[in-house]
């Protein structure tokens, strides 16, 4: 692959996020924004469900609503030590894979 080359490439042009397109940039923002927890199981459901969508067991467009069933279901808190950030991992993977069967049926 190519290096990128700012240079040749001369000018970027950026517009407006159309988060309506792309719901799973508003679910990273509000888990960004909230306590710990919620960002690890935005991970963990992120990981869970692209390998679904990666396997052909649910649509690219059930990526975002296994991330929100996750997310609605995962406790805001703070995540101190290692053994809770797995905790909240594990769990998470769990409601994810559930929410995937739910897609699939």
């Amino acid at each position: 692959m190519k290096a990128l080359d700012l240079v040749e490439i001369g000018k970027l042009d950026f517009e407006p996020l159309d988060l309506a397109r792309f719901p799973c940039l508003v679910l990273a923002r509000e888990a960004a924004a909230a306590e710990q927890s919620l960002a690890i199981a935005l991970n963990a459901a992120n990981e869970i469900a692209v390998q679904a969508f990666l396997d052909e067991l649910i649509r690219y467009t059930a990526i975002p609503i296994v991330i929100e069933q996750v997310l609605s279901k995962t406790c805001a808190e703070e995540a101190n030590t290692i053994d809770a950030i797995q905790a909240i991992d594990a769990e998470s993977r769990r409601q994810a894979a559930e929410a995937v069967k739910q897609q699939t049926t």
